[in-house]
């Protein structure tokens, strides 16, 4: 019995070495050598800055917000409705890079120094916790699936880009009706961290800038500028 006993066990923990393994896991990927994996240790529930050198535990996220219009103003509910390209950049310094991988050079898929990836990858690896402030609603755009898309960069930053459409609150005061100016602040960051931790910068781009479209012909006369602007 005891001969059998021995291959048998062999295979056993074979399987359960294997079973061990996590998605993207460096090491784990069937002889493929990838741009870029996670390390054995890669803890998805804790953000980066956890893993930096003592008094410089610290990072920040960059969004961005290409917005073409305002496609409804609710007066009585007091409510913006805003479709928009949404894009949230950050570091994560625990990725394993391979700097000679032919993927960097490549721009068949995208810019160069990144990788495009499945918009569903980024569920194995940490993501920030939101806020919207006065949000509403906020909807995500499908046709034969969501319209996001995901880049990992050389110098392991991860690129998000979604295309959704969010609604917020905003106070409006009508007593200067029909001549009324309201002005509305989008404000996004860190459900749960603090400056102290975790930082936000932003930009805007609005296509009409460069581009001949016209807004829809709404009752309402919109423009755009940055909260620091005011």
């Amino acid at each position: 019995m005891s001969l059998y006993l021995i291959p048998v066990l062999l295979s056993f923990l074979s399987i359960s070495s294997a079973s061990q393994c996590k998605p993207l896991q460096c090491g784990c990927m069937q002889g493929k050598s990838p741009p870029w994996c996670i390390p054995k240790s890669y803890e998805v529930q804790k953000p980066p800055f956890l893993y930096k050198a003592v008094g410089n535990q610290k990072m920040n996220l960059v969004f961005g917000f290409t917005i073409r219009e305002v496609s409804e103003v609710k007066d009585s509910d007091q409510v913006l409705t805003i479709p928009m390209y949404l894009s949230i950049h950050w570091i994560e310094n625990r990725l394993v890079i391979d700097p000679n991988h032919r993927s960097w050079s490549d721009n068949s898929t995208g810019p160069t120094n990144e990788t495009t990836e499945e918009a569903e990858t980024l569920k194995n690896l940490w993501r920030p916790n939101l806020e919207i402030y006065g949000l509403e609603a906020f909807n995500n755009h499908k046709i034969l699936g969501e319209m996001a898309g995901l880049r990992i960069t050389k110098g392991k930053v991860v690129k998000y880009d979604i295309k959704v459409t969010v609604e917020i609150s905003c106070q409006m005061d009508f007593t200067q009706y029909p001549f009324d100016e309201h002005v509305c602040a989008f404000q996004m960051g860190s459900y749960f961290y603090d400056k102290n931790s975790m930082t936000c910068s932003s930009t805007y781009f609005d296509p009409a800038d460069e581009t001949d479209f016209l807004e829809r012909n709404l009752q309402y006369t919109i423009t755009f500028r940055k909260l620091s602007a005011r």
